[in-house]
């Protein structure tokens, strides 16, 4: 497998397709916030770039060496698309953004990758989304994001259903409150 990782990273490499991990998350949630709002789905997860789901991608890729074999299913979504010249041009970001809802509304991570098939030499873009189920099925209607409290989330700009922050803010104490005070007053900030 190791072997089959270093091929598939020279190959990209001289080919000149790059693609970040934070490409590649933005496309996806913008191609699942599209396809919210023309599906009218009030729940549909943000998903969040899964550094473990990554390696989850190239075992999958390493089994099939890299080459489309259609979609698989179980407790995984994984989608190798051979990219056009124009995908290619736009390093397959076009295409993320364009596509439909990659993996289901509920699932929650995703990881993808620019390799080469090894059988043909054709560009690919592999994309890998866990499938996680929660009722109700079928999706609730309505505008995007306005029933993220089914699954416990709350509803970013553009419609998707995001993790709620557990962290607590930063609470000053004693002389640094004072501090604090004099310079929020002082600068408008509080």
């Amino acid at each position: 497998m190791k072997f089959l990782a270093i091929a598939f990273l020279l190959v990209q490499t001289v080919h000149g397709l790059t693609m970040t991990r934070v490409d590649c998350a933005d496309g996806i949630n913008d191609a699942r916030a599209k396809h919210a709002k023309q599906a009218q789905w009030a729940d549909v997860n943000k998903l969040s770039y899964s550094i473990n789901l990554e390696k989850t991608l190239w075992e999958f890729l390493d089994r099939t060496d890299g080459c489309p074999q259609g979609n698989i299913g179980g407790p995984y979504e994984v989608v190798l698309k051979t990219l056009s010249y124009h995908d290619r041009t736009e390093n397959g970001l076009e295409y993320l953004r364009s596509r439909g809802p990659y993996g289901m509304r509920t699932s929650t991570m995703v990881a993808c990758t620019l390799t080469t098939c090894l059988k043909d030499g054709e560009q690919i873009l592999s994309i890998i989304t866990d499938n996680v189920q929660y009722p109700p099925i079928p999706p609730p209607q309505g505008p995007p994001g306005s029933k993220c409290y089914l699954s416990g989330r709350l509803a970013n700009s553009e419609g998707l259903c995001v993790l709620k922050s557990n962290k607590k803010k930063f609470v000053r104490k004693g002389v640094l409150q004072q501090v604090g005070d004099a310079m929020d007053h002082t600068f408008g900030w509080g």
